[in-house]
């Protein structure tokens, strides 16, 4: 739960069915058709408007979205009858977007047609909007049919449990994975047990400790490093710093905790030495 924030910014990939020809109030399946165009394009203009919505662009957000406005999450708004203005276009990408099908038509709806596409994106895109835009882009309106994330950063859908496995206890056992792999891609260094223990009683980690980092990239002799991870002797993650604006001094940096995490060995005895 603690390294839940720092997950959520990963790249995502996902495997879509896009549905052509019709469009939704939620942009997905679930929702009330409000258009029908009938599709009209072959693949060869299908797959040139999946090259051109590849990289950096703006995205506005489904209305039927869990952004908030003034503190209530827009779908809710929309659904208790309020009028608000769409939400504001946000920076996202498209760093991979492939047709993994033929596109078909459906022999008792004419007059949709559907395909299946590979997408790959930074954090805080919209699938559905991505439908949306290409169902524009083609002249025509689309939702989502079908939807599946297949990764998330370094997690795999191939490596989760099934929902009958969530009953196993021993499977869940198994299936866990040390802290200290969540964020393999973020540089890392060691403390010692001292170190470890006054981390975890609340000390700050020291400028000179940055040193020690695993090819130390470019960005951190910048300054710019925002995360790091700190490991004990036994390699489990004690925690995560960051450099971050001195109070005092508005115009210096300092490494300091973003969270720490308790020994599990303390733990499993009773207590650890801050407790």
């Amino acid at each position: 739960t603690r390294l839940s924030h720092y997950l959520l910014g990963h790249d995502k990939s996902y495997l879509a069915q896009l549905v052509f020809g019709a469009t939704t109030d939620t942009l997905d399946s679930d929702g009330s058709i409000t258009e029908h165009i009938t599709p009209d394009f072959d693949l060869t203009s299908l797959d040139a408007a999946l090259v051109k919505r590849r990289g950096l662009q703006n995205q506005i957000p489904p209305m039927i979205s869990a952004i908030k406005v003034q503190g209530k999450p827009l779908y809710r708004r929309v659904r208790d009858g309020e009028e608000v203005a769409p939400p504001e276009p946000r920076p996202v990408t498209i760093l991979e977007l492939e047709r993994t099908s033929d596109l078909v038509q459906d022999d008792s709806q004419p007059a949709l047609a559907h395909t299946e596409v590979r997408v790959r994106c930074s954090s805080g895109t919209y699938i559905r909007s991505l439908a949306r835009d290409l169902g524009d882009d083609l002249a025509t309106c689309a939702h989502i049919g079908a939807l599946r994330r297949l990764d998330i950063g370094e997690f795999q859908v191939s490596d989760a449990l099934s929902g009958a496995d969530l009953g196993d206890r021993d499977k869940i056992l198994a299936a866990l994975m040390p802290l200290n792999e969540a964020l393999p891609e973020t540089p890392c260094h060691d403390v010692t047990s001292t170190e470890a223990e006054g981390l975890r009683c609340g000390h700050q980690p020291l400028e000179d400790w940055l040193e020690r980092l695993e090819s130390p990239p470019a960005s951190l002799v910048a300054g710019q490093v925002r995360l790091w991870r700190m490991t004990d002797t036994k390699g489990a993650l004690v925690a995560l710093g960051r450099m971050e604006v001195d109070p005092e001094d508005p115009e210096t940096e300092r490494p300091r905790t973003a969270v720490v995490f308790p020994d599990s060995s303390s733990q499993a005895e009773g207590g650890g030495a801050c407790s």
